[in-house]
């Protein structure tokens, strides 16, 4: 994997936390029914609902970029 696919993918999940502050702030969980919806999945507080799933979307996305971008675990080997 070259390096301007990991950057892209660091990048891309750096721009995901940048959007879901833009949620955050625009207070998404108390307009959006899907937001709503998942938010309260996790937590009766939709807003401490809304905050857990997008820092768990942001670990996950770092946890990849560390273990299969950054490492490149799942390559694929030409036979």
């Amino acid at each position: 994997m070259n390096k301007e696919i990991k950057i892209a993918f660091l990048a891309l999940v750096l721009m995901q936390a940048l959007h879901s502050i833009e949620e955050y702030i625009g207070r998404l969980w108390e307009i959006y029914a899907p937001a709503i919806f998942i938010s309260s999945l996790v937590s009766k507080n939709h807003e401490a609902g809304f905050v857990i799933i997008n820092i768990g979307l942001f670990i996950f996305g770092i946890l990849v970029w560390f273990a299969a971008v950054r490492n490149y675990l799942f390559a694929v080997v030409p036979i």
